[in-house]
């Protein structure tokens, strides 16, 4: 079964949600799941440990889940 990229502006955009993407630049393409995350106000827990504001973004569920900007994206294939 062969899976359809989609252009990165139609991808679900719910918490829940994981897609496989794929990130072009400079001539390099790196596949990898992300999901989409809402804006988080800057906030202060109680232990009194401060959080800055995160952007609403895609963000890569590997590594340091890091903010990424991908280009396309597909489902997670099913096994």
């Amino acid at each position: 079964m062969s899976e359809v990229w989609q252009p990165i502006e139609t991808a679900p955009k719910t918490t829940a949600d994981k897609v496989v993407y794929i990130l072009i630049g400079d001539g390099i393409c790196l596949p990898d799941i992300a999901t989409w995350k809402p804006i988080r106000p800057a906030y202060t827990d109680k232990s009194g440990t401060h959080y800055f504001e995160r952007p609403a973004g895609w963000f890569s569920v590997s590594g340091v889940r890091s903010r990424i900007k991908p280009t396309v994206w597909t489902h997670i294939p099913k096994y």
